[in-house]
């Protein structure tokens, strides 16, 4: 049996997820919109060439924590050593695209 998806119902989900992501969030969804999130003794965006996002132990583990926040609300998946993104981050990351944050 499929159940018809309400476009107004499922636009107004994206916005009160997007209304519920903290800036940092938002700030590292919209980093990971052309490139995964690469995690091991460093951490990295795996760009051409790969930039290196976090320099310090501080601000690995700090961006870790987001991402498996994210991971939680099912916007990302990680894939040793690989972070990106679910379909339902596509579509928020898409959206927050489209709007000022």
């Amino acid at each position: 049996m499929i159940i018809p998806i309400n476009k107004n119902e499922d636009f107004q989900h994206l916005e009160e997820m997007i209304a519920n992501l903290q800036a940092k969030q938002k700030q590292i969804l919209k980093g990971m919109l052309d490139y995964p999130i690469q995690i091991d003794s460093a951490m990295g965006i795996l760009s051409d060439p790969s930039r290196q996002l976090a320099t310090t132990h501080n601000n690995i583990t700090r961006i870790h924590k987001i991402l498996k926040e994210l991971e939680k609300q099912g916007l990302v998946s990680f894939h040793d050593p690989q972070y990106s993104f679910t379909e339902l981050g596509k579509e928020i990351v898409q959206h927050l695209s489209n709007i000022r944050v």
